[in-house]
């Protein structure tokens, strides 16, 4: 590893951002970044592929397929040459380094960037795949600089934090993103820096070990929202952190009186056992538009033992119902190709999801939007090391995960069936389909 050069005053950085195409979510990783390079001077730029069109489907495509959402036109889609463009930033820009946020699904398109460039910049690495597996990054010769802690520690020194985020680096249209078959100008928010919760799938609990658990300081959560708000003027607010409703009444309280005064419509997303009627009036009384629950498998044992994720489904119901009593959108999240996962395992997870946006049926609720995901083992998992440990992951693919990707080998459900039930999955659950058979393919 070679020596981090020093950030000082008018020094050129490019942060790389190699995003799947139309994926809009703003991330604060690069916010981070760029509010720390500026506050040492550095003249910072970005170069972004999110809105570059991608040659085949992008996910967004396929979850329109799927059913999950309406198809909307966003702005800015570039269909120029990405890697062209990625030259030209750079012999324009002429930086100095080039700092990559990279999260599993993105490391592909990361080094594919580098690759084409027609001389070697000073590379800087971080982001959340890097913290979760370091090692696979020290030896790739297109990175000088590997970085497994926070981005104010590695350009402020340890113990100092920016003020705000910084959202100007990106390029207007960046901001604008589908909810629901709506456009909207939508900023991000965190209200804690990592979850609570340890599931199965997920790398929040490795994450956690490294760097402790720490809700943001609720008054600072407060001072970042009015200062975005008052500079971007939003239409809409993404609330990012992975259990919103984790945080305790007091600050939750305290949120809503300060959010009252814009009163924009906002999605977030939690655990089930944060749900609590008093805790979604409050939601109800400063305009929240959705809440997303993670349902995963709608076994309880398999839920509990396999994803690490213990709530009962009854516990489920009770939430949904809450929520279909205040009249919020729910987003139901479950994943299909888990480990050994068989025919009747998916058949309760279907089961379940019925179960549930009947709930919100009977109220006159907007149906729940159903996403089915294909599970993906990624990095600093307890699924993926227990799909190591059992040689569940096939050969050519036991590297990076791309999201959609079938890569874990299943004895009782084979790939065609497994697409067959992504597809329908959205239809069956809301068309009550009642019998195991229709998971079968026929040939």
């Amino acid at each position: 590893m070679k020596s981090l050069p020093d950030f000082k005053k008018d020094m050129r950085v490019l942060l790389l951002y190699p995003n799947l195409s139309m994926s809009f979510a703003l991330p604060h990783s690069i916010a981070v970044l760029s509010s720390c390079l500026k506050e040492r001077g550095c003249e910072v730029d970005l170069f972004d592929t999110t809105l570059y069109k991608p040659s085949g489907k992008s996910d967004d495509d396929l979850r329109v397929e799927l059913g999950q959402f309406p198809h909307v036109d966003v702005p800015g889609v570039k269909t120029s040459d990405m890697y062209k463009d990625f030259q030209e930033k750079v012999d324009g820009f002429c930086p100095d380094v080039v700092m990559v946020s990279l999260v599993d699904n993105t490391v592909d398109l990361g080094l594919d960037l580098m690759h084409c460039l027609d001389e070697h910049i000073f590379t800087v690495v971080g982001g959340v795949s890097v913290v979760c597996d370091p090692v696979r990054f020290y030896d790739n010769p297109f990175f000088d600089f590997v970085w497994e802690g926070s981005a104010e520690d590695l350009i402020l020194g340890k113990g100092n934090n920016i003020k705000y985020e910084d959202y100007t680096v990106f390029e207007e249209e960046r901001f604008y993103r589908p909810w629901s078959g709506k456009l909207f100008k939508t900023i991000p928010l965190h209200t804690s820096r990592f979850c609570p919760y340890s599931c199965g799938f997920c790398c929040a609990k490795r994450v956690r070990e490294r760097f402790g658990y720490s809700p943001v300081n609720i008054d600072r959560v407060i001072d970042e929202l009015v200062f975005q708000i008052e500079l971007h003027d939003p239409e809409f607010i993404h609330i990012t952190s992975e259990s919103f409703l984790a945080m305790n009444l007091k600050n939750l309280r305290k949120f809503a009186d300060a959010y009252q005064r814009f009163n924009l419509p906002f999605w977030c997303q939690s655990h089930i056992r944060d749900i609590t009627e008093e805790k979604i009036k409050i939601l109800k009384e400063i305009n929240c538009f959705k809440i997303a629950l993670g349902i995963e498998c709608g076994n309880e044992e398999y839920r509990r033992v396999m994803v690490n994720k213990f709530f009962s489904n009854d516990d489920a119901k009770r939430a949904v119902d809450i929520l279909g009593c205040y009249d919020i959108r729910v987003g139901l999240n479950s994943i299909i190709g888990l480990p050994f996962e068989t025919k009747d395992l998916i058949w309760d997870t279907i089961r379940l999801n019925q179960e549930l946006n009947s709930i919100l049926v009977s109220y006159g609720c907007p149906e729940a939007q159903v996403n089915c995901y294909i599970f993906q083992p990624y990095y600093g998992t307890e699924l993926r090391s227990f799909c190591e440990k059992h040689n569940l992951l096939r050969s050519s693919n036991v590297g990076v995960v791309n999201q959609g990707d079938i890569v874990v080998d299943n004895p009782f459900v084979n790939d065609d069936e497994l697409r067959f039930i992504e597809l329908n999955f959205g239809c069956w659950v809301k068309d009550l389909v009642e019998h195991p058979c229709c998971l079968k393919v026929e040939v």
